[in-house]
Protein backbone atom coordinates (compact mmCIF):
# COMPACT_ATOMS: atom_id res chain seq x y z
CA UNK A 1 0.00 0.00 0.00
CA UNK A 2 2.73 2.33 0.50
CA UNK A 3 4.55 1.93 -3.09
CA UNK A 4 0.78 3.10 -4.09
CA UNK A 5 0.98 6.19 -1.85
CA UNK A 6 4.36 6.85 -3.29
CA UNK A 7 3.41 6.09 -6.88
CA UNK A 8 0.29 8.35 -6.69
CA UNK A 9 2.50 11.23 -4.98
CA UNK A 10 4.58 11.16 -8.12
CA UNK A 11 2.14 11.88 -10.85
CA UNK A 12 1.24 14.58 -8.57
CA UNK A 13 4.55 15.72 -8.93
CA UNK A 14 4.60 15.65 -12.61
CA UNK A 15 1.18 16.81 -12.75
CA UNK A 16 0.15 14.11 -15.61
CA UNK A 17 -2.09 11.33 -15.05
CA UNK A 18 -1.92 7.88 -17.09
CA UNK A 19 -4.07 9.54 -20.20
CA UNK A 20 -2.78 12.66 -20.40
CA UNK A 21 0.70 13.32 -22.53
CA UNK A 22 2.74 16.18 -23.13
CA UNK A 23 2.39 18.01 -26.67
CA UNK A 24 5.52 17.10 -28.48
CA UNK A 25 4.82 13.20 -27.55
CA UNK A 26 1.10 13.47 -29.31
CA UNK A 27 2.82 15.22 -31.79
CA UNK A 28 5.14 12.01 -32.22
CA UNK A 29 2.33 9.69 -31.45
CA UNK A 30 0.02 11.05 -34.12
CA UNK A 31 3.16 10.97 -36.78
CA UNK A 32 3.30 14.50 -36.79
CA UNK A 33 6.73 14.95 -36.19
CA UNK A 34 8.58 18.32 -36.50
CA UNK A 35 11.19 18.36 -38.64
CA UNK A 36 14.97 18.61 -37.41
CA UNK A 37 16.89 21.73 -37.91
CA UNK A 38 18.78 19.40 -40.43
CA UNK A 39 16.01 17.67 -41.85
CA UNK A 40 15.27 22.32 -42.59
CA UNK A 41 18.24 22.97 -44.34
CA UNK A 42 18.00 19.92 -46.93
CA UNK A 43 18.28 21.62 -50.48
CA UNK A 44 17.73 19.96 -54.18
CA UNK A 45 20.23 18.79 -56.13
CA UNK A 46 22.71 15.69 -57.41
CA UNK A 47 23.98 13.71 -55.00
CA UNK A 48 27.83 14.07 -54.92
CA UNK A 49 28.14 10.24 -54.34
CA UNK A 50 25.49 8.09 -55.71
CA UNK A 51 24.94 10.95 -58.61
CA UNK A 52 20.91 11.01 -58.12
CA UNK A 53 18.55 13.90 -57.94
CA UNK A 54 17.27 14.14 -54.94
CA UNK A 55 17.24 16.37 -51.67
CA UNK A 56 20.26 16.75 -48.96
CA UNK A 57 23.13 18.64 -46.86
CA UNK A 58 24.58 21.08 -49.22
CA UNK A 59 27.81 21.33 -49.25
CA UNK A 60 29.72 24.59 -47.88
CA UNK A 61 30.32 27.67 -49.96
CA UNK A 62 33.85 27.89 -50.04
CA UNK A 63 35.95 28.70 -53.10
CA UNK A 64 36.12 25.53 -55.19
CA UNK A 65 32.41 25.11 -55.01
CA UNK A 66 31.88 28.61 -55.86
CA UNK A 67 34.19 28.14 -58.78
CA UNK A 68 32.39 25.21 -60.31
CA UNK A 69 29.33 27.44 -59.55
CA UNK A 70 30.51 29.93 -61.77
CA UNK A 71 31.78 28.45 -64.40
CA UNK A 72 28.35 25.80 -64.75
CA UNK A 73 26.94 29.45 -65.37
CA UNK A 74 29.40 30.76 -67.19
CA UNK A 75 29.09 27.75 -69.68
CA UNK A 76 24.98 27.16 -69.12
CA UNK A 77 25.34 24.10 -67.71
CA UNK A 78 23.04 22.60 -65.22
CA UNK A 79 22.71 24.61 -62.22
CA UNK A 80 22.02 21.46 -59.49
CA UNK A 81 23.47 21.80 -56.29
CA UNK A 82 25.83 19.88 -55.03
CA UNK A 83 24.79 18.02 -52.30
CA UNK A 84 24.98 14.67 -49.87
CA UNK A 85 22.10 12.84 -49.52
CA UNK A 86 20.97 11.57 -46.03
CA UNK A 87 22.65 7.82 -46.97
CA UNK A 88 25.96 8.85 -48.45
CA UNK A 89 26.37 11.97 -45.78
CA UNK A 90 28.27 9.74 -43.54
CA UNK A 91 30.82 8.59 -46.44
CA UNK A 92 30.74 12.03 -47.64
CA UNK A 93 32.19 13.01 -44.39
CA UNK A 94 34.52 10.33 -43.84
CA UNK A 95 36.08 11.38 -47.90
CA UNK A 96 36.51 14.88 -46.15
CA UNK A 97 37.88 14.18 -43.01
CA UNK A 98 40.89 11.95 -45.50
CA UNK A 99 40.88 15.27 -47.51
CA UNK A 100 41.90 17.27 -44.40
CA UNK A 101 44.33 14.90 -43.25
CA UNK A 102 46.42 14.74 -46.48
CA UNK A 103 46.11 18.51 -46.44
CA UNK A 104 47.39 18.19 -43.26
CA UNK A 105 50.23 15.74 -43.91
CA UNK A 106 51.06 17.73 -46.93
CA UNK A 107 51.89 21.53 -44.56
CA UNK A 108 54.13 19.29 -42.35
CA UNK A 109 56.00 18.02 -45.38
CA UNK A 110 56.04 21.36 -47.03
CA UNK A 111 57.57 22.99 -44.29
CA UNK A 112 59.92 20.44 -43.58
CA UNK A 113 61.19 20.60 -47.48
CA UNK A 114 61.43 24.11 -47.14
CA UNK A 115 63.55 23.99 -43.67
CA UNK A 116 65.61 21.54 -45.37
CA UNK A 117 66.35 23.76 -48.56
CA UNK A 118 67.41 26.72 -46.27
CA UNK A 119 69.33 24.81 -44.39
CA UNK A 120 70.88 23.11 -47.16
CA UNK A 121 71.66 25.99 -49.04
CA UNK A 122 72.93 27.96 -45.79
CA UNK A 123 75.27 25.13 -45.01
CA UNK A 124 77.23 25.43 -48.37
CA UNK A 125 77.70 28.99 -48.03
CA UNK A 126 75.40 30.08 -50.98
CA UNK A 127 72.60 31.07 -49.08
CA UNK A 128 70.80 34.24 -50.95
CA UNK A 129 67.63 35.01 -52.13
CA UNK A 130 67.20 32.90 -54.98
CA UNK A 131 67.44 29.99 -52.22
CA UNK A 132 64.19 31.40 -50.66
CA UNK A 133 62.69 31.46 -53.59
CA UNK A 134 63.16 27.79 -54.43
CA UNK A 135 62.38 26.88 -51.51
CA UNK A 136 59.34 28.94 -51.13
CA UNK A 137 58.13 27.20 -54.62
CA UNK A 138 58.94 23.84 -53.58
CA UNK A 139 57.02 23.99 -50.55
CA UNK A 140 53.95 25.65 -52.33
CA UNK A 141 54.11 23.00 -55.10
CA UNK A 142 54.25 20.34 -52.56
CA UNK A 143 51.29 22.41 -50.34
CA UNK A 144 49.56 22.00 -54.06
CA UNK A 145 49.57 18.73 -54.30
CA UNK A 146 46.66 17.95 -51.72
CA UNK A 147 44.43 19.59 -53.79
CA UNK A 148 43.79 16.51 -55.50
CA UNK A 149 42.28 15.10 -52.59
CA UNK A 150 39.68 17.93 -52.32
CA UNK A 151 36.28 16.90 -51.29
CA UNK A 152 33.72 19.62 -49.97
CA UNK A 153 32.35 19.89 -46.84
CA UNK A 154 29.05 19.32 -45.63
CA UNK A 155 27.18 21.19 -42.93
Amino acid sequence: MAARREHGKSKEKTGQTKGERTSSSKQEADGERIPSQKQANLEPGDCLLCGKETRGTPARQDLPIIAARKLRALFKLQKSHTIACPLHLADANAKRAKFEKSRRNYAILAAFLFIAVILGTFASGQFGFGEIIAALAVALFTLSISAFYYYPKFD
